[in-house]
């Protein structure tokens, strides 16, 4: 005995099944959110080499933002005991540290080490992020306008007063002092992403694939 095959135009559930996993196969084969560094530039000015220096600078955010790595200025190789970065809330309390080492992924003159959990930071707050350099060069651009080349990431806006630094004895502290005459000591940086990212243009077709076939459903029931 023979079973007759329904045409593909005319089982509404075979429709409905190719549309949901086309769907499907280009939600999963896009590509995910690239993680960016917050700032860049292609030189600075003044290097400095001082024993158990704590510098950063100090930055805003314009939208949620998911911070996933911390990373260190690599000017002539980082300690093989690493160096310490953190971030800040206005209060001085330590949000999120970690060790960054020589080993670590070198991208546009820094080193990123990726956190185990990515941390979200909001809006109108002045957050601070510094690293301790140890014995090994930072550098900073002595003057109060960008250096060559500078980049910052679109989600993120400078302070007035960029630089900051903490007392040098060689550990990790909330930068409590700032200079105006500097863009900032560089020191640390991070990489981030969108922490609220568009959908991507699969997910917003996943509506209307699933609208035509509860309509090809509706119809073959009415038949």
């Amino acid at each position: 005995m023979h079973r007759r095959r329904t045409p593909l135009a005319a089982d509404p559930c075979r429709i409905l099944s190719l549309l949901i996993g086309g769907f499907l196969f280009l939600t999963l084969s896009a590509p995910g959110q690239a993680d960016l560094p917050a700032i860049g530039f292609s030189s600075l000015n003044t290097v400095e080499q001082d024993p158990g220096a704590c510098v950063g600078y100090s930055f805003n955010v314009l939208s949620p933002v998911e911070i996933t790595g911390l990373g260190a200025y690599d000017f002539a190789g980082l300690s093989s005991t690493g160096h310490a970065v953190g971030i800040w809330d206005p209060s001085g309390n330590l949000l999120v540290s970690t060790v960054v080492f020589p080993s670590d992924t070198l991208i546009s003159g820094f080193r990123y080490r990726d956190l185990l959990t990515p941390i979200t930071l909001l809006p109108d707050v002045d957050y601070r992020i510094a690293a301790v350099m140890a014995d090994k060069y930072w550098a900073y651009h002595a003057s109060p306008n960008p250096p060559p080349g500078w980049s910052v990431h679109p989600s993120i806006a400078w302070a007035d007063t960029p630089a900051v630094a903490s007392i040098a004895d060689g550990t990790l502290r909330y930068p409590d002092w700032t200079h105006a005459e500097r863009w900032g000591y560089f020191g640390p940086n991070f990489l981030l992403r969108d922490a609220n990212p568009v959908p991507e243009p699969a997910l917003l077709q996943l509506p209307v694939l699933l609208g035509l076939g509860g309509l090809a459903l509706w119809r073959r029931r009415r038949m």
